[in-house]
């Protein structure tokens, strides 16, 4: 009991309410997270330049995408893939910027990174400050875990999208104001580019929008409610406008419908026949052991949140809560549970780091510590730990010329306008490094139950409508013969065995 009263002490004397005059981030501040941001990526993410290429089948997927409806084809009617199509649009940027490298993506990580870490700094400073020296080890604990996978998800990219709008809804609390209108069109705008990024992530603000209903309520701040619903509706309006312009004028909207949210509700995995309820619960359940297991310095920091809000405010630990247990329900309902999907719970990281800033402020202050020549210390062991922690790391020490894609496509480029098959499995990249747009409206295999898309590639291998196909399957092909096999570390300590074939006489 005298530890929580000791815990309660501390928080309450270390927070001031500085939150009603919050100040301008100063220019060596917004510098020092760009070049955290810039450090971060470049170690962690295989999009890197100091990579040979980033060999993860989901971005290659998104980046092919991109280069065909670059090179013409319609997204959906022409080109099958289920995420969401202003996914497509930013990897289609990047192709632009480079046509066979990740560099594209690599810049968009870069402030994708940035965006995040500085809202999240605003978040602190709305309790606390004098915590920059903290934000390397914050950016150590999220982007070198197993949760950040291998560089360019949804969950990265909407990190910065999510994360400003948490920041809108503990600034609404603390100063006990409604959001500003340019605020509401702002979350309007980042939570339809969620939606169309990847909508499973839509639940934070489904619990954002319940609480902020309650909290306009409660306040009699009905005419605000109003038109802050309309800048809201604005805001999303504005960011959808394109991507319907856009299935207009190529008549698929019914493509991006029937992909984008049917195939995906309903095709998307592999769903046994228990009961729906029964599913859903196993659902969440096996979900939390994963988020446990996958990233448990964030439960850590989301734990160490929640006792901090219980003594803060008890009605920003609800909006927290509520935020938390909507993003965790929609993320978690389907039978697919991949380990990136767990990255987009380090939006609710940023309180757990002002608890460790006060207690070692109070440490600091006993030992009469001056915290400001800290950043450099932690900024440098944190690019250490970083280089020896990321699980991506391992691929540095390979050169392009030990890569299969590389290998094959080496062998490929022999042909004059080649084409090609990813056969049976996801994007393996060899689309991008020999810069070759498919042919085939099913360009790999997808985790789908959609009969269309292994019918149709199996018609393609039967009828030779392709020069090479590409597999990490062992096949007996007809009309082609095996003539390259490679087998890789695709990720640490995990290796793929790739497999070219070429058509007879060709």
């Amino acid at each position: 009991m005298r530890v929580i009263k000791s815990l309660d002490t501390i928080i309450n004397k270390s927070c001031t309410d500085n939150v009603k005059t919050i100040r301008k981030l100063k220019l060596i501040e917004i510098s020092a997270l760009l070049v955290l941001s810039l450090i971060t990526i470049t170690i962690c993410s295989k999009s890197s330049p100091l990579y040979p290429f980033n060999n993860w089948v989901d971005p290659n997927c998104l980046f092919t995408v991109g280069k065909a409806v670059l090179n013409g084809k319609v997204m959906y009617r022409d080109i099958y893939e289920q995420k969401g199509p202003l996914l497509y649009f930013i990897h289609t940027l990047a192709y632009l910027i480079s046509n066979t490298t990740f560099l594209g993506v690599y810049i968009l990580e870069i402030i994708s990174c940035f965006g995040f870490l500085l809202i999240s700094y605003k978040i602190c400073l709305l309790f606390t400050d004098n915590i920059m020296y903290l934000f390397p080890v914050y950016c150590l604990c999220i982007y070198a875990s197993r949760a950040f996978e291998q560089g360019d998800s949804a969950e990265e990219l909407c990190l910065p999208l999510i994360a400003l709008s948490f920041y809108f809804g503990i600034k609404c609390i603390l100063q006990n104001e409604h959001i500003k209108y340019s605020s509401w069109f702002a979350i309007g705008v980042t939570s339809g580019a969620v939606l169309w990024i990847k909508f499973s992530l839509l639940g934070f603000y489904i619990g954002f929008g319940f609480f902020m209903l309650f909290m306009y309520l409660k306040n009699k701040w009905n005419k605000e409610l109003l038109f802050s619903f309309l800048m809201l509706f604005l805001g999303i309006i504005a960011i959808s406008a394109p991507v319907f312009i856009y299935f207009i004028c190529n008549n698929s909207v019914n493509d991006l419908f029937k992909v984008y949210f049917y195939d995906n509700i309903f095709m998307y995995a592999v769903e046994d026949d228990k009961n729906k309820l029964i599913q859903l619960i196993t659902h969440w359940y096996i979900g939390l052991r994963n988020l446990i297991s996958i990233y448990l310095i964030c439960c850590t920091f989301i734990f160490i949140s929640c006792i901090f809000l219980w003594f803060r405010t008890k009605l920003l630990l609800l909006f927290y809560t509520l935020t938390f247990i909507f993003s965790f329900a929609f993320v978690f309902c389907g039978n697919c549970r991949a380990i990136y999907y767990c990255l987009i719970f380090s939006v609710f990281m940023p309180l757990g780091i002002i608890v460790i800033k006060i207690l070692l402020s109070n440490s600091f202050q006993r030992k009469n510590m001056n915290t400001v020549y800290l950043f450099p210390l932690t900024l440098i062991s944190s690019c250490i730990l970083l280089f020896f922690l990321s699980p991506n790391t391992y691929l540095i020490k390979y050169s392009k010329e030990d890569l299969p894609q590389y290998k094959f496509a080496q062998i490929i480029s022999q042909k004059e306008d080649a084409t090609l098959l990813n056969y049976g499995w996801l994007d393996i990249g060899l689309y991008t490094v020999a810069d070759i747009t498919p042919n085939c409206k099913y360009f790999c295999g997808l985790n789908s139950r959609n009969p269309d898309i292994m019918d149709t590639q199996n018609d393609y291998v039967n009828n030779g409508k392709v020069d090479f196909i590409v597999t990490i399957y062992e096949c007996d092909f007809e009309l082609y013969d095996c003539i390259d096999i490679i087998t890789f570390e695709n990720q640490k300590n995990t290796e793929t065995t790739y497999y070219l074939y070429q058509l007879k006489n060709s």
